[in-house]
């Protein structure tokens, strides 16, 4: 018979079988559901942020030029564009070298909001080198990318989803103007559905020539923040390996640093121990998926545990269902039917289910996928970072299916092919002993994993728990923080504009407090750090002289409710670095007087994230305030220096002042902006409002992600041996009806026989806690890094676990005792 046809008898077959048992094909399809659900959801998003290839013509050969950091932990650097143009002079390992950045552009809506939009910008040559296709007219060319533009305007490139949302998929968009910062720009061509440029997790509107910068950053006194942080891209030539490029590279570092850097920025420890380095660029560029890399994939080891852990539970099932069906498998077998024909129903049946919850699972993963990546988003990004599923996950599905069907489906199936004619006349339970006594080993093996989940999730609520109680030095109730676009402005009088902006907003209802600052805190955006040293001839210079500095408004401590420990806050008057505060951790690191006021500090070096030397800087201290957290909640409050808002702050960027405003609610907070904006800036676009406890929230994302998880998980592997355990006793107590039948006849008392079956649980708990202990043990090894104040080997932790799961299993295993306990003498022999 064709191999086709007696496919569709057995898939026809399954289905019947399937729908004559709807307890066990639910309870089945459930678990595939979910355990296979759960692995496409964090593959899904490993997959998309990290691992997926871009898709263009030989990803394998594209390369990124980075500069590699010193600190194994940090991820790798962008490149300035000096030092761009420079390496594309010198190489020879490489094709050619293009350069992609990513900014924001204005252009009004349909109802004239003007609204910001990410853009990607790019060299005249990014497209041609990478081999993009695009969907309508053509991409960007060299010609393009000119300073001021080319002759006939600016050109645009739109994305796919701008072109077929905000634009409705007009077939006619070519050749049709915008206006994106106040410039005129002309379509040129539309990109593909699954191009979304080279940086993974930003789904830009448009892509400009790169020195369309110049437009966004039109005033020349900040002309220093164009191309500052450029994402480099090349291609290998034939024949040459990725090895070779990076030792090419590497070789022109103290050439290329020495020519593109300033002499300050070269004495610089980051600068010193940093080199240059050529990495795959098969994935492009993902700053987003190099923060969640690390939960990831411990998310993926524990989803992994639980499609293991719900496998071995199915596969249990399957015993059991077969054991009922072993006067099928013995008539099928006497009328001539072989072993592999009674195997490969078996595992027909176990695909066919599979499938199913795949099928399930990966809708259950394309719905929870948003959710997921809300957890991610990461402080630096205003806008939600954006992972979408492709077809892809459908392949990765149909293997899952494949997957799960051998790992709990081969145990079962071969079990049944060995079913012969002469098995219901020598034995009265045929094949189901020795299905029984595998069951034996699913149970504990179902324990163990289980302790496994719950160890690690009681780790992440305990680092959970102590993050949350963390103090923060400040109070971010009421808090709201808004970033306003002021780069159109020159910076003459800038400062006067805040200012009015600042008192406009403090006389709003509602308003409490309302200050700006340079950095806000938890942003995990790193700190920005000098060094700094006491004047006085009884201080000697620090050996570390690394401290953070931030520059703010008057009122910012009050907005922030940091407590004021001695001296003032700044005056509005005061707009140069000749004034200071220090926080109590950096005069007591600086001077050894229980009082730092009227003395003076002095900055004499430049580091790797100051856009200008600190040398000049002397100041006086006027003020001491408390500590408070800065780069994240897992880092103690560093030693910071405070300075006044003035010209250097707005050297540095006055595109990153952020509006801290304290309310009755948040809306008098928006309110009042949004007035005031409307007043002194009216044509400056609003990015985003956001919450500073949402910042707080973002910054620990991974962290309560790995807690809700493995939470979720824990309880997941606990119901699933409780279903293992309870199922594989409550056959035993079925098939040993007859016998304790005959042991309560002898005078067995009903409490002998519940300790006989709760023994019987508990040598199988007791093996599955051993094994457990010692899969915990590699386990918490992998997770340690992620904890906070929490010992991978806590025996609280480790104990309690034990407690929760043997309390679990001693519930699943009561019920089936009691059963036994209850069984009267003739019941067991009209049984017989």
């Amino acid at each position: 018979m064709d191999f086709g046809m007696v496919l569709l008898q057995d898939l026809t077959f399954s289905l019947r079988q399937l729908r004559k048992s709807p307890g066990f094909t639910i309870t089945t399809i459930i678990t595939l559901t979910l355990g296979i659900g759960a692995n496409l959801a964090i593959f899904g998003l490993l997959y998309s942020l990290v691992l997926r290839s871009l898709p263009v013509s030989h990803p394998e050969q594209l390369v990124k030029v980075v500069i590699r950091t010193p600190n194994p932990q940090s991820p790798n650097s962008t490149i300035p564009f000096l030092m761009y143009e420079e390496l594309r002079r010198r190489q020879q390992s490489l094709t050619d070298l293009s350069i992609w950045a990513a900014d924001q552009v204005n252009m009004k809506d349909e109802e004239g909001t003007l609204k910001v939009y990410d853009v990607q910008l790019a060299g005249g040559n990014a497209f041609q080198m990478i081999e993009a296709k695009p969907l309508l007219g053509r991409l960007l060319v060299p010609s393009d990318d000119i300073p001021g533009g080319p002759a006939q305007g600016w050109p645009v490139v739109l994305s796919y989803s701008a072109w077929n949302g905000q634009f409705k998929g007009d077939p006619n968009i070519l050749g049709k103007h915008l206006t994106l910062s106040g410039t005129s720009v002309t379509v040129v061509g539309v990109l593909r559905n699954d191009f979304r440029g080279v940086i993974v997790g930003l789904d830009p509107r448009f892509y400009l020539p790169l020195q369309f910068q110049s437009v966004i950053y039109p005033d020349p006194d900040r002309q220093w923040q164009r191309y500052w942080s450029c994402f480099v891209l090349g291609r290998l030539k034939p024949g040459v390996s990725l090895k070779q490029a990076d030792s090419e590279m590497a070789s022109y570092r103290n050439v290329v640093f020495a020519q593109t850097l300033n002499p300050n920025a070269m004495k610089v420890d980051f600068v010193t121990h940093s080199t240059l380095a050529v990495i795959s660029g098969r994935s492009g560029f993902s700053p987003f998926g190099d923060e969640v890399f690390q939960p990831l994939v411990l998310l993926e080891a524990l989803v992994l545990i639980v499609l293991a852990l719900c496998c071995v539970n199915i596969a249990g099932l399957l015993i059991a269902r077969n054991h009922a069906r072993r006067h099928e498998f013995t008539v099928r077998a006497g009328l001539g039917a072989t072993r592999w024909r009674l195997a490969r129903q078996c595992l027909t049946e176990g695909f066919t289910l599979s499938l199913i919850g795949s099928i399930l699972g990966l809708a259950c993963a394309w719905w929870v996928n948003d959710f997921l990546v809300g957890f991610l988003n990461p402080t630096w990004m205003v806008d939600a970072v954006v992972v979408r599923p492709d077809s892809s996950m459908i392949l990765i599905a149909l293997g899952m299916a494949l997957l799960t069907t051998l790992l709990f489906g081969a145990f079962p199936a071969i079990a049944a092919g060995r079913t012969t004619p002469t098995a219901m006349l020598t034995s009265r339970t045929g094949m189901g002993t020795r299905s029984l006594g595998a069951g034996r080993i699913f149970v504990p093996l179902q324990i163990g994993l289980s302790l496994v989940l719950v160890v690690v999730a009681g780790l992440f609520s305990h680092s959970m728990f102590h993050l949350l109680r963390e103090p923060l030095g400040f109070n971010a109730d009421h808090i709201i923080m808004v970033r306003t676009d002021f780069q159109a402005f020159p910076a003459e009088g800038l400062l006067d504009r805040y200012h009015q902006m600042i008192e406009r907003i403090a006389t709003m209802p509602g308003i409490r407090s309302v200050a700006l600052t340079l950095a806000t805190p938890i942003a995990n955006r790193g700190e920005i750090t000098g060094h700094f040293a006491a004047v006085s001839e009884e201080v000697n210079p620090p050996d570390d002289p690394h401290m953070a500095f931030n520059d703010v408004s008057p009122a910012y401590f009050k907005t922030m409710q940091i407590r004021l420990l001695a001296g003032r806050e700044f005056e509005w008057s005061e707009h140069d670095r000749t004034v200071c505060l220090l926080n109590r951790s950096a005069a007591e690191f600086l001077f050894p007087h229980p009082q730092p006021l009227g003395l003076y500090v002095h900055g004499f070096a430049s580091t790797e994230k100051d856009r200008e030397p600190l040398d000049a800087t002397v100041c006086r201290v006027i003020g001491l305030v408390d500590d408070a957290k800065y780069v994240n909640l897992k880092l103690p409050p560093p030693r910071t220096i405070y300075f006044p808002l003035s010209m250097n702050t707005l050297r540095i960027d006055s595109n990153h002042l952020e509006f801290m405003m304290r309310g009755e609610t948040d809306a008098y907070s928006i309110a009042a902006f949004r007035r005031a904006i409307a007043e002194y800036a009216p044509d400056v676009p609003v990015l985003a409002f956001f919450p500073l406890q949402e910042q707080i929230d973002r910054s620990i994302g991974p962290e309560r992600l790995m807690s809700l998880m493995s939470i979720a998980f824990a309880i997941l592997a606990l119901l699933l041996s409780a279903i293992g355990l309870y199922g594989l006793l409550a056959i035993n107590v079925t098939q040993r009806t007859s016998e304790i039948g005959v042991r309560i006849a002898l005078g067995a008392q009903r409490g002998m026989v519940l300790r006989m079956i709760l023994s019987d649980a508990g040598r199988m708990v007791g093996i599955g806690v051993v094994l457990g202990g010692v899969g915990a043990l590699f386990a918490v090894r992998a997770v340690k890094a992620m904890l906070y104040n929490t010992s991978p080997f806590s025996p609280i932790i480790l104990i309690g676990s034990i407690m929760v799961l043997a309390g679990v299993a001693l519930l699943a295993a009561y019920l089936p005792a009691q059963y036994a306990a209850r069984i009267e003498p003739m019941d067991a022999l009209r049984a017989e």
